[in-house]
This record gives C-alpha cells, structure tokens and sequence, in this order.
C-alpha cells in the first residue's frame, strides 16, 4: 500500500512540474531601475509599431511549456508575471513555436519534446 502510495505521489509531481511553464528573462536595462508591476497591469502589444508612446527596453522574456497545456494565454500570462517582476508595464509579443509534429508524437510515446516556446520584449512605457 505504501508503494502504492508513494507512486500515485510521484505521478501527480510529474504531472504538475509537466503542466509548469517556465521564464527566463535577459536583463536589458540596469536591474532594479523601475518599481515592480501587477501582471494585471502589464499591457500587450502585437508589435513595436502598435506602441504609440516612448519606451525603455527592459528584457526579453522566454517562455516554454508542454504543448498540451501552454496554451498562447497561459504563456502570456506567465510572460507577463515575469516581465511586471522585473518593472515592465507592457510587452511586445515575438515568436511563438509550437513542437512538431514529430516532437509532439515524441512526446506522447517517450515522454520527451513537444514543447511549446514563445519570446516577448519587455518594456517600461513612459507615461
């Protein structure tokens, strides 16, 4: 029964850490230089021409995450957590990758691949 227990344990650990999605942010800017920001309050943008006001570049922001549950709002979210941690307002979004095909299939047989990427610049708009 223990056994039995232990494994059901380690299952709902791998399929939590499996359903994470993980941020890693490239400083641009001098750390601490602006007061952190509510992910609320972290706008989006599609692209730099639709920011209509001047701005500072703050990071690039990298996500990544099993396909099956990174869905694109997730990733933004996550994206944007990190991005207001860091003192930026808003985000310019990138490139958005989804696995292959072939990673996905990888993935459902082994256990391996099929993770989905995004990449945003963060940015301090100077109101």
């Amino acid at each position: 029964m223990r056994k039995r227990m232990h494994s059901v344990g380690m299952l709902a650990l791998a399929l939590s850490l499996a359903a994470c999605i993980n941020t890693n942010a490239v400083r641009l800017g001098e750390p601490g230089q602006y007061p952190a920001v509510h992910p609320d309050s972290v706008k989006v943008f599609l692209t730099e021409a639709d920011v209509k006001a001047d701005f500072d570049k703050v990071a690039l922001i990298n996500a990544e995450g099993n396909y099956s549950y990174a869905t694109d709002e997730k990733m933004i979210n996550a994206m944007k957590k990190k991005a207001g941690k860091l003192g930026a307002n808003a985000i310019i979004l990138g490139e958005f990758r989804d696995p292959s095909t072939v990673e996905k299939i990888a993935d459902a047989v082994i256990g391996v691949g099929g993770e989905k990427t995004a990449k945003v610049l963060a940015i301090r708009l100077k109101l």
